[in-house]
């Protein structure tokens, strides 16, 4: 027998209003009738693996939430939350394992029952320093120094370190932006430059192949 929640019409009424899909209003007694989350994601994080995942808004008239499961390279398997989630996306804050971690996700309706889980998204770790970047060049003027490299592929790569001289002068936070500008610069002077991947364990790469510049002198004007 399915009950009738006393909130769930207004909630249908509200969402149909804005123009969003919406499912019955009951609390749903079966597994399989709650609604289960879709496009999940785990990403590598400063403050642990990051998850996210989506639904339409429509489920919140039958959700109240969502529940993180995960699975350790050492065998532990459990729930990671306590209480149903109301966002969608978690953090998981404890520091991760070598090797492979899945993780899943749950619905839970207003009656608290839970749907049937998402498949399980892989989460691949290790303790290897990243590769050295490859690709360097730079373009100079009067004024300063441009850079640019290939993109790092590795899953944990949380950006670089760029070097003159064999001196940090910058930190690109950003792997998928790989590039740098230097204006610190003086004309006639010739510097080295060379780049080191991180990862977001705070392992740092070799530095890679360097590029020699020279910046030009400013043209005198008669």
């Amino acid at each position: 027998m399915k009950r009738t929640n006393g909130l769930a019409p207004l909630l249908a009424l509200f969402l149909a209003a804005c123009g969003h899909e919406v499912q019955p209003t009951e609390q749903y007694d079966m597994p399989e009738e709650i609604p289960v989350p879709t496009m999940l994601v785990v990403r590598p994080a400063v403050f642990g693996p990051y998850l996210t995942w989506d639904t339409p808004d429509s489920d919140f008239v039958i959700v109240a939430g969502w529940h993180v499961y995960r699975r350790r390279p050492d065998g532990d398997e459990r729930r990671l939350t306590t209480e149903p989630l109301v966002m969608r996306q978690y953090q998981d804050p404890d520091t991760p394992q070598v090797g492979q971690t899945f993780y899943w996700v749950t619905a839970e309706s207003r009656g608290g029952v839970e749907s049937l889980p998402t498949p399980t998204v892989r989460f691949l770790w290790d303790d290897q320093p990243p590769m050295p970047p490859t690709g360097l060049t730079a373009q100079a003027s009067t004024e300063l120094v441009a850079l640019r490299w290939q993109t790092g592929l590795e899953f944990d790569l949380a950006g670089y370190r760029v070097e003159r001289d064999e001196i940090e002068i910058g930190i690109v936070g950003d792997p998928a932006m790989p590039a740098f500008i230097d204006r610190d610069v003086t004309p006639g002077a010739t510097y080295v430059y060379s780049l080191r991947a991180v990862d977001f364990s705070g392992r740092v790469s070799e530095p890679g192949q360097g590029v020699t510049v020279t910046i030009p002198l400013a043209q005198r004007i008669e």
